[in-house]
C-alpha cells in the first residue's frame, strides 16, 4: 500500500512538474520580440557622408507588456562619435519603437581627455579622416529572450571631381527688375553632408560651377546606401543688396548645363543698438520670458564647463523687461538644465544637476523645493497653460520615470514610467494633452488629468528635442541627435514622415504654421516645411547649444553662436552682430568665446536678447526697417578650395554676356582660323605667280 502511495506521489509531482513548465512556456510565448536593423555593415562614403545612422525596429509580437534594454559595450577608438540610447523600451502587444544609433568618424580624439567623444569633427576635419573599420555589439533583451546584432561600420574616402563625372554650369545672375548681369554674385553648391562646398569662378560676366554630376552623385548614395534628405546639391547664388535665391536638389546633368537665376532687391534691414550688458558671471543655458516681454528668467549652464568641472552652484535670474534690470537671482546646487517661466510670469521653475526642482514667485520667494538622489539630473520642466501644472523629470529617485507636480502645493499628482529621462515636454493648447520625449527616443502621449496613456510613438532619436505641437496639421515634430526631422500623427503617434540631414540637430523650434528652423553641430541651417519638405539650406557656422529662436508668426529667426544673426523667414540676413565677420565653426562645446549660447526675439524683432557663454546677457533694442540691405549673404562654412577666380572656360549658351565669342576662341577654332589664313595667303601668291605669267 505504501508502494502505491509513494507512485501516486511521484506521478502527482511529475504533473506538477509538467504543468509549472508549460505555464512558463506559455508565459515566454507571450513574450515574443522582433527586432530587425536596417543594416549591421555599412561604408561611410566621404565626404558624401558623416555618419551611418543604425536603426533597429523593436516590435512586440507577443500577447503581454515587453520590457526590451539595449546595452553596448565595446572598446571604441577614442576618435570615434558614438551616440547609442540606453534607456528600456516598455511595449504593449502590438506596439513598436525604433532603437536608433548614430557612428561617426572623427579625425582625432574628441575632447582634450580623451573621452570618447561628443564634439564630431568639423566639415574640414572629414576630409582628412583615414580610412578604419569599427565593430559594436548591440544586444537587446527582455524576459526569456534576447538578439545581438555585431554593427560594422567602415570609412572610405573618395575623389569626387574628375573628368569623367564632371558638370559643368554656365549661370546667369541677373536683376530681376533690370534683367541685366550682377557682378559680384556668390554661387555655392553644397553636397547634402555639408562637407563638399564647390563655389563658382567668374570672369565678370558669367559664373562656372565645375561640380560633380547628379548622376554620379545618386549612383553612390545608392551604391552605398546613404540616408539622406536629397541625392543633389543644396545651391545658394546671392550678393549684396539682393535676396537669396535657394535650391534644395539641384541636380546638374554630366556635360554643359545652363541656368539662370534672377535676384530681388533686398529692401528689409535691421537696425540695433545695444541697450542693457547683464554679467551674471557664468554660461547662461537657457532664455524665458512672457509672451507680453515684461519678463524674462535665465539660468546657467554649459555643455562642456571650461574647466571640466560644473560649477557647485549657479543662478537662476528673473530681469524686469522693460528696464531690463534683475528683480532677483537665487543660487541653486549645479547647473539648471531645466527652466521655465509661467504664462503671467506667477511662477518660475528651474531643473538642476543637483536632482532639485526649485519654485519661486514673482517675488522670489521659494514656494517649494522637490528632491531626487545626486546624479538624477533634472533636465526638463514646463508649466501647462493654466499655471495649475509643472511637468518635470526624473522623479521619486527614478531617472526613467517623469511626473505632473502641483503648482502650488508642490504635491506630485502623478507619475509616468517613460523608460529614459525626460528630454523635453509639452503640452497641448488646451492643455488637457501633456507629451513627454524621452532621452532614448520615445514620445508619449498623457492625460494631463490622471497621467493615462494616449498613444505611444517613435522619435526616432537619440535625445530627442520636442520642438512643438502643430495642432493646425494634427503633428508633433521631434529633432535630435539621430540627425532627422520626424512627424509624429497627434492622432495615433505613428510617423508622418521624415527628413534626414548632415548631422546632429542641436537647436531647433517650430513656428504656428509647423514649419521649423534649426541648426546642426556640422554648421548648418535648416528651415523645413510642415510637410518635411526642405525650404532653404545654408552654412552657417557654430550657433551655441540652444540659440535658435524663430518667431511663432515665422518672420523672422535669430541664430546665435559667435556672429548672432538675424534672418527674415526665407533665410535672407538682416541684422549681424558683427557685419560680414566670417568665424571658426564653433561646436556645442564651446565656452568663453563670447558667443551666444542661448538667443531670443520678440515676434516683431525689436528685442533680441543674447545669452553668452562667457555669462554676459545683452540686450538690443531696434527694428527691421525698409531700406537697401549691404549685407554679405554668406555665413560660416569652410572656405571653397575648389580653386582661384579665373577666367571662365568655353560656355555653350550663346546668350550668356561674352560667352558666343568665348566659344569661338577654342584651340580646334584658332587653328583652323590660322590653316585658313595661310591657305588663302598662299593662295594669292599662286594666283599673282600664275597671272603674271
Amino acid at each position: 500500500m505504501k508502494k502505491t502511495y509513494t507512485i501516486k506521489a511521484s506521478i502527482i509531482a511529475m504533473l506538477l512538474a509538467l504543468l509549472v513548465f508549460a505555464i512558463g512556456q506559455l508565459a515566454l510565448a507571450a513574450l515574443s520580440v522582433e527586432i530587425t536593423a536596417n543594416s549591421t555593415n555599412h561604408t561611410v562614403l566621404m565626404p558624401l557622408e558623416k555618419s551611418f545612422r543604425f536603426v533597429a525596429k523593436i516590435k512586440n509580437t507577443g500577447t503581454e507588456k515587453v520590457e526590451v534594454s539595449a546595452t553596448s559595450e565595446a572598446d571604441v577608438p577614442k576618435e570615434w562619435h558614438l551616440l547609442i540610447p540606453t534607456g528600456r523600451y516598455q511595449l504593449e502587444p502590438g506596439q513598436s519603437n525604433n532603437f536608433v544609433a548614430v557612428f561617426e568618424p572623427g579625425s582625432g580624439p574628441a575632447e582634450s581627455d580623451g573621452k570618447q567623444g561628443e564634439l564630431p569633427p568639423s566639415p574640414d576635419e572629414v576630409q582628412d579622416i583615414e580610412e578604419a573599420t569599427v565593430t559594436v555589439p548591440i544586444v537587446f533583451s527582455w524576459e526569456g529572450g534576447s538578439k545581438n546584432f555585431d554593427v560594422t561600420v567602415k570609412t572610405k574616402q573618395i575623389k569626387i571631381r574628375g573628368e569623367d563625372s564632371q558638370a559643368n554650369v554656365y549661370f546667369r545672375v541677373l536683376d530681376k527688375e533690370t534683367n541685366k548681369p550682377i557682378k559680384g554674385a556668390s554661387v555655392t553648391a553644397l553636397t547634402a553632408s555639408g562637407v563638399e562646398q564647390i563655389t563658382a569662378v567668374t570672369d565678370g560676366n558669367g559664373y562656372l560651377l565645375d561640380a560633380p554630376s547628379h548622376d554620379f552623385l545618386k549612383e553612390n548614395y545608392e551604391k552605398y546606401a546613404i540616408d539622406q534628405a536629397v541625392t543633389g546639391y543644396l545651391l545658394q547664388v546671392g550678393a549684396k543688396g539682393y535676396k537669396s535665391y535657394f535650391e534644395v536638389d539641384f541636380a546638374p546633368q554630366k556635360g554643359d548645363n545652363n541656368k539662370t537665376v534672377k535676384l530681388e532687391k533686398l529692401k528689409k534691414v535691421g537696425k540695433y543698438e545695444k541697450s542693457k550688458t547683464i554679467k551674471s558671471g557664468y554660461s547662461i543655458w537657457w532664455i524665458r520670458a512672457t509672451e507680453d516681454e515684461k519678463y524674462f528668467a535665465f539660468s546657467q549652464g554649459a555643455h562642456d564647463s571650461p574647466d571640466g568641472q560644473a560649477p557647485a552652484s549657479t543662478k537662476v535670474l528673473l530681469v524686469d523687461g522693460k528696464k531690463n534690470s534683475i528683480l532677483w537671482q537665487k543660487k541653486t546646487g549645479g547647473e539648471c538644465w531645466g527652466l521655465d517661466i509661467s504664462k503671467s510670469a506667477r511662477y518660475v521653475a528651474a531643473g538642476c544637476h543637483d536632482g532639485k526642482i526649485y519654485v519661486w514667485d514673482r517675488s522670489g520667494k521659494e514656494l517649494w523645493t522637490y528632491s531626487n538622489r545626486e546624479g538624477n539630473r533634472v533636465r526638463w520642466l514646463k508649466f501647462s497653460p493654466d499655471e495649475k501644472y509643472l511637468l518635470s523629470g526624473p522623479v521619486n529617485d527614478m531617472p526613467e520615470e517623469a511626473g505632473i507636480f502641483d503648482v502650488k502645493t508642490g504635491k506630485l499628482k502623478w507619475k509616468f514610467y517613460n523608460g529614459d529621462y525626460l528630454r523635453e515636454g509639452r503640452f497641448s493648447k488646451s492643455g488637457k494633452t501633456v507629451y513627454l520625449s524621452s532621452a532614448h527616443g520615445m514620445l508619449h502621449a498623457l492625460n494631463t488629468s490622471d497621467g493615462k496613456l494616449k498613444w505611444l510613438g517613435s522619435g526616432d532619436h537619440v535625445i530627442p528635442f520636442l520642438l512643438g505641437i502643430d495642432e493646425k496639421n494634427k503633428q508633433a515634430i521631434v529633432t535630435g541627435k539621430g540627425r532627422a526631422f520626424t512627424s509624429i500623427d497627434l492622432s495615433n503617434g505613428k510617423t508622418k514622415w521624415q527628413t534626414v540631414v548632415d548631422q546632429t540637430i542641436t537647436a531647433a523650434q517650430m513656428a504656428d504654421d509647423g514649419s521649423v528652423v534649426a541648426a546642426t553641430v556640422g554648421g548648418m541651417a535648416y528651415k523645413v516645411t510642415p510637410k518635411g519638405k526642405i525650404a532653404w539650406a545654408r552654412q552657417y557656422g557654430g550657433v551655441g547649444h540652444n540659440a535658435v529662436h524663430y518667431a511663432t508668426n515665422s518672420k523672422y529667426a535669430f541664430f546665435g553662436g559667435p556672429n548672432p544673426t538675424l534672418f527674415d523667414g526665407k533665410g535672407n540676413i538682416l541684422w549681424q552682430r558683427e557685419p560680414g565677420k566670417q568665424f571658426k565653426m564653433e561646436g556645442p562645446n564651446a565656452v568663453n568665446t563670447g558667443g551666444a549660447n542661448d538667443v531670443w526675439m520678440s515676434e516683431d524683432a525689436k528685442t533680441l536678447v543674447v545669452g553668452q557663454d562667457d555669462g554676459d546677457i545683452v540686450f538690443y533694442k531696434g527694428s527691421v526697417k525698409n531700406g537697401a540691405n549691404k549685407l554679405s549673404q554668406l555665413t560660416g562654412g569652410p572656405e571653397d578650395k575648389s580653386g582661384q577666380e579665373g577666367p571662365l572656360p568655353p560656355g555653350v549658351d550663346e546668350a550668356m554676356p561674352g560667352n558666343f565669342l568665348r566659344s569661338l576662341l577654342t584651340p580646334f577654332s584658332i587653328f583652323l582660323v590660322i590653316g585658313l589664313f595661310f591657305a588663302a595667303l598662299i593662295g594669292y601668291v599662286a594666283y599673282k605667280f600664275i597671272s603674271k605669267r
